[in-house]
Order: structure tokens, then sequence, then C-alpha cells
């Protein structure tokens, strides 16, 4: 089994053969938990000398990633943002706008949230997946 810390040096030396250099005050380690919970303590990584910190998540191009690999993460990351969309719709539609033009704001605020965390959301649970179908057939549904 190959270590955290081998595998932090190996980077840092090709960064050094390609002329870069890694920002130690950026640089943080994720140790992914072991659904068995095979041991809590982690080793320490150090990159100049100095250790890195162990964080339990982080965000990456706007993707929550977790130490328990919680893939639904994202979904309800995406969830909270488009939630309000539906009271958006009802009231739009209260004050006159066609159907074809509520079809463009739902196109415009929603899909664009959903096409870019398609990558991410493609390994999301069977319940979430279910939710976020439900969700998207929600302005059809209400006969917009």
């Amino acid at each position: 089994m190959v270590s955290t810390q081998f595998v932090v040096d190996a980077v840092q030396r090709w960064c050094v053969d390609n002329k870069m250099r890694l920002n130690v005050g950026k640089c943080k380690v994720i140790f992914i938990k072991h659904p068995r919970g095979l041991g809590s303590s982690v080793p320490p990584v150090y990159l100049f000398s100095q250790m890195l910190e162990t964080v339990k998540s982080y965000k990456y191009h706007g993707f929550g990633h977790s130490d328990s690999l919680d893939l639904d993460l994202q979904w309800r990351r995406v969830r909270s943002i488009v939630s309000l969309v539906e009271f958006l719709l009802k009231q739009l539609k209260l004050n006159g706008w066609s159907t074809p033009m509520l079809i463009c704001v739902y196109r415009a605020y929603c899909l664009s949230h959903f096409t870019y965390s398609a990558v991410m959301l493609t390994s999301i649970s069977a319940a979430a997946k279910c939710e976020m179908n439900a969700f998207n057939q929600f302005p059809f549904q209400t006969s917009l």
C-alpha cells in the first residue's frame, strides 16, 4: 500500500520537475472514511517540513466533497439553490406571465444548475434521483 506521504512527495517532485511550486499554506489533506471504520487515526502528512491540515470536507469548482464520500451532498446543495423556483413560477403566473415565458425562467434558473452539476449528480442515491425527477416534473404538473 502506498502511503499518503509518498503521494504528496511524488506530487511535489512532479511540480519541481515542471517548474511549479505548491503553496503550503493552501494545501490540505482529506482522508476518505472507510465504510467499516477501520481505525480513526490518520498519519500526519508533511510538505516542505510543514504538517498539512487535515479537513473533513472541501469545495472544488463549486462541488462539495466530504470525507464520508456523501454523494448526495451536491444534490442537497443544488436543491437548496433552486428550491424557491416553485414559488417564483407561481408568482409570475399570478402576474400574467405566459407559459412559454415561465418555461424559459425555469430553464434559465434550474437547468443551468442541473447541467453544471451533472457530473456529480449522476452518482447520487436512488432516493435523491427520485426527488430530483419529482422536482423537475413540478413545473409541468402544475400546468404552467
